[in-house]
């Protein structure tokens, strides 16, 4: 990531990914020392990083708890505990 246009976002006090993904390009170079250059080069490594973790994220597999074969109370079950 380049580290001026790092700088000048968290001095501007936008410090997340959100913050950044949220605010205009136009307000973005607004800033202080941020020019095209600096903005379009961080923007271009924030895609590639985020490219990289969906990547990973789709090739891991995910269980759903929901499909379990653990017995469940039935509502017969349930009133005659009650």
């Amino acid at each position: 990531m380049p580290t001026r246009a790092i700088t000048l976002l968290t001095e501007a006090g936008i410090e997340t990914v959100n913050e950044v993904v949220n605010t205009s390009r136009e307000a973005l170079l607004n800033i202080k020392g941020m020019g095209e250059k600096s903005l379009d080069g961080f923007m271009e490594a924030l895609m590639e990083k985020v490219e990289v973790e969906i990547e990973v994220v789709e090739e891991v597999e995910f269980v759903d708890d929901d499909e379990e074969d653990t017995p469940t109370e039935t509502e017969e079950e349930a009133e005659t505990d009650a």
